[in-house]
C-alpha cells in the first residue's frame, strides 16, 4: 500500500489514499500537510489541461504559480459544464499571488464543482477542497497507519487510520481521520504545573506548619521547662520566678504558712498567664539557697516533700489543675552540693483560683510579679485570655 508522508490534520478534517497514492478525497478548509505531492506538468501552467486518472475520470486542470507555492484547480466530468476552462481561470485568480494569500482563502468563495489544492514550494498540501487526482509520495503509508499520534507545527494531532481492500484482501486505499489537541495537552500541561505548584504549596505548608509547631513547642519549652541556667540568665518575669523554701523560714527557724502560700500564688498566676517555671531552692537574685532546710522538715525524704507539694496543690487549687504541674528535684547544675525543685507550670484551660478558708482569690502574672485581681477585673481577665469557668 503506497503513502502519503507528513499527513496533519485539523479536527474534522480527513482524507483518503488510493493504494497508488493517489488522493482520493479531501475535507476541510486547512487539511494541514498531506506529504510531498507530485506536481503535475509545467504545461498545466500554461492553460488548462486534461488528465485521465488512474482511476478513470476525466479532469480539466489548470495550475497557478504562486510566491511561496503553487494552486491546482480542477473540475472532474468538464464535459457536463459549460466553458470549464473559463471557470478554472476566474477561480484561480480567486487565490491571489502569495502562498498566504492561497491558504487564507474562505472556501466558500471557490464554486462549487472546483476541486482545489494548494502547495507550498516543497510539493506539501497546505490547503485542499475535493479529491483532484494528486499523487503522494510512496513509501511511508504503512508507517502513518500505525501512527497514533502526530505533530506538525507545533500542533499535536491524534491519528485514526483504516485501510480498505477489496474482496481478495487487495489494498485499495486508506482513510486518515486526524483529531488536533494541541488544547487538551496545553490543558493537561497547565493542570500539571497548576498541580505542582499546589503539592509545592502544600509541602511549603506541610514543612512551614511543622517548623511552626517545633519554634511554638521550644518556646513553649523554654517557657514552662527552661533549665535553671536558662532561667538563671532570664532573670524573674512573666514566665520565671525563684523562690527560696516552700517549708522552712531559715531567718525565722520555723515552718513557715507564707512560703507555702507566696509558692500556690506562683502557681496559680502561671495557671491563669500562659505558664512558667517556678523554682525553689533559688534565691531572688538567682544565686543558690538549696533545699536542705525544706528536706529536714520532711525528714531527709524527698519523695515526701514531693508529696506535700502536690497535697498543697491539691488542697488549695484542686486537684484537677495536677494534669497542667511538673515537679522534679535535682542538682543545682550551676552550683554544686545544692539540689532545687522545679515546677513547670503550663496554661490552664479553666480558670484557677487559690482557695484559703472560705474566701478564694484570683492571681496573675505581670512581669515578674504576682498580682491578685479582684473579681470585676478577675472575670475581665478570664474572658480576653480565653479561660473557661
Amino acid at each position: 500500500m503506497e503513502a502519503v508522508q507528513n499527513a496533519f490534520f485539523p479536527v474534522r478534517e480527513w482524507y483518503s489514499v488510493g493504494s497508488n497514492g493517489t488522493i482520493l478525497d479531501l475535507e476541510g478548509p486547512h487539511p494541514g500537510v498531506v506529504g510531498s505531492v507530485t506536481l503535475p506538468l509545467e504545461t498545466v501552467f500554461h492553460a488548462p489541461q486534461t488528465f485521465i486518472s488512474a482511476f478513470g475520470e476525466t479532469w480539466r486542470m489548470f495550475a497557478k504559480k504562486l510566491n511561496g507555492g503553487t494552486v491546482i484547480v480542477g473540475i472532474a466530468g468538464p464535459s457536463d459544464f459549460a466553458d470549464p476552462d473559463a471557470k478554472l481561470l476566474a477561480n484561480a485568480a480567486k487565490f491571489g499571488v502569495t502562498l498566504a494569500d492561497a491558504v487564507q482563502l474562505n472556501p466558500k468563495k471557490v464554486d462549487g464543482m472546483i476541486d482545489y489544492a494548494v502547495l507550498d514550494q516543497e510539493g506539501n498540501l497546505r490547503k485542499a477542497g475535493g479529491r483532484l487526482p494528486l499523487r503522494t509520495t510512496s513509501g511511508s503509508l504503512s508507517k502513518l497507519l500505525f501512527k497514533r499520534e502526530v505533530v506538525f507545527g507545533g500542533k499535536h494531532y491524534i491519528l485514526a487510520s483504516k485501510a480498505a481492500v477489496d474482496s481478495t484482501h487487495k489494498p485499495l486505499a486508506a482513510v486518515l481521520v486526524p483529531r488536533e489537541v494541541t488544547a487538551e495537552r496545553d490543558a493537561l500541561r497547565s493542570q500539571l504545573r497548576f498541580n505542582v505548584v499546589v503539592a509545592a504549596l502544600a509541602w511549603f505548608t506541610a514543612v512551614s506548619i511543622v517548623l511552626v509547631s517545633l519554634v511554638r513547642d521550644e518556646i513553649h519549652r523554654q517557657r514552662v521547662q527552661p533549665s535553671l541556667t536558662e532561667a538563671r540568665k532570664q532573670g524573674e518575669g512573666q514566665h520565671v520566678e525563684f523562690k527560696r523554701s516552700l517549708l522552712w523560714d531559715r531567718e525565722r527557724g520555723y515552718e513557715d504558712e507564707k512560703l507555702r502560700w507566696k509558692v500556690l500564688k506562683t502557681v496559680v498566676a502561671f495557671l491563669n498567664s500562659g505558664g512558667g517555671a517556678l523554682f525553689i531552692g533559688v534565691q531572688d537574685d538567682g544565686q543558690p539557697w538549696g533545699l536542705a532546710d525544706d528536706l529536714r522538715c520532711c525528714d531527709g525524704s524527698e519523695d515526701e516533700f514531693h508529696q506535700r507539694l502536690r497535697n498543697l496543690v491539691a488542697d488549695s487549687i484542686g486537684g484537677e489543675f495536677s494534669q497542667y504541674i511538673l515537679t522534679r528535684l535535682s542538682d543545682d547544675l550551676d552550683f554544686a552540693g545544692y539540689r532545687v525543685c522545679f515546677v513547670g507550670v503550663d496554661k490552664a484551660r479553666h480558670a484557677a483560683f487559690l482557695k484559703r478558708g472560705s474566701h478564694s482569690y484570683f492571681y496573675i502574672r505581670s512581669g515578674p510579679e504576682t498580682l491578685e485581681l479582684d473579681m470585676q477585673k478577675a472575670y475581665r481577665h478570664i474572658h480576653e485570655a480565653g479561660l473557661q469557668l
